[in-house]
């Protein structure tokens, strides 16, 4: 068979056990099926090209994990899910791979599932329309999502380390029990979002929008939160100490449980607030407005909130 009637390459490097195939035509008439590909890497071209992958290499067997790359391009075309079911059907772990490409904007497939999927390097989607798309369980560490709209998102129990979410449009997102420490969600949008029980410790919420979001539970250790706004977020038994929060709006929110200690919260406001049981110990709070919040004998304080137009609830 001629190089033109093949129209695919494979090329199989046993000393480094690594396996590529390119699609290279619209012919493409390699044939994997029965094969034993290791550490199988993919160059997805065009729809066509992932229905070809899918028919050529089901039941091979598949040894290592397996890499599919996409262009942009591609995935604005993509009408199928039969990139997923290809891995789905697989005894591998697959690694999605958009950095080559420079994945910035464009359409993400609305099925796309990559649930308990591992990006060791992390993703690059910035731009990107990814509403509703499903990373509950992934490991993206260092992932860039600035700008990108992920309203809906589950990033269940993710794994999101030092990732940037850039003013990204997170409203109504999923973020139970995810690793989010050290991530910079500047001036995102994540009204009614759930962070309940999820770990931001030393990230950046700097005028992040939170109104509404359930952070119950939530550790926000030495967090940046200037000029966040958290009104009527549900803040019950959070950890909300050593960190800044100049400017931070907590007006109407449930803080019962919180420990505030030893933060700043300069011309913060707490206005209506529901601080029972809350530890408010060693807080720097010059001009904070505390009028019409609600705190009991459970409160902790080194100030008189009763001074500072605080109601005592009995």
């Amino acid at each position: 068979m001629s190089i033109e009637d093949r129209r695919g390459q494979l090329l199989d490097n046993k000393d480094n056990r690594w396996t590529t195939w390119l699609v290279q035509g619209r012919k493409a008439q390699v044939n994997f099926k029965g094969s034993v590909l290791y550490f199988p890497k993919f160059k997805i071209l065009d729809r066509e090209d992932v229905l070809r992958l899918y028919l050529f290499v089901q039941p091979s067997v598949i040894c290592g994990n397996v890499y599919v790359s996409m262009s942009r391009e591609q995935l604005e075309k993509l009408q199928t899910p039969n990139a997923i079911n290809l891995i789905a059907e697989g005894n591998s772990t697959p690694h999605f791979d958009f950095s080559p490409f420079g994945f910035v904007g464009g359409f993400f497939a609305p099925f796309a599932q990559f649930q308990d999927e591992y990006f060791q390097d992390g993703l690059r989607l910035e731009r990107a329309e990814l509403e509703g798309i499903n990373f509950s369980g992934a490991v993206l560490p260092s992932s860039f999502f600035n700008h990108s709209s992920l309203k809906g998102a589950n990033f269940q129990s993710a794994m999101l380390r030092y990732s940037s979410f850039l003013a990204a449009n997170l409203q109504g997102a999923d973020f139970r029990s995810a690793n989010l420490e050290q991530t910079d969600c500047a001036r995102a949008n994540l009204r009614g979002a759930n962070l309940q029980n999820a770990s931001l410790i030393q990230s950046v919420l700097r005028c992040a929008e939170l109104q509404g979001a359930n952070l119950q539970g939530a550790n926000l250790l030495g967090a940046q939160l200037n000029d966040a706004q958290f009104e009527s977020a549900d803040l019950r038994g959070a950890t909300i100490e050593y960190l800044d929060a100049h400017s931070a709006n907590f007006k109407n929110a449930d803080l019962r449980g919180a420990s505030l200690e030893d933060a700043n919260f300069t011309e913060a406001s707490f206005e209506g607030a529901d601080l029972r049981g809350a530890s408010l110990l060693g807080i720097l709070d010059y001009e904070a407005n505390f009028t019409g919040a609600k705190y009991n004998s459970e409160t902790k304080a080194d100030i008189d909130l009763s001074e500072r137009g605080a109601i005592y609830v009995d």
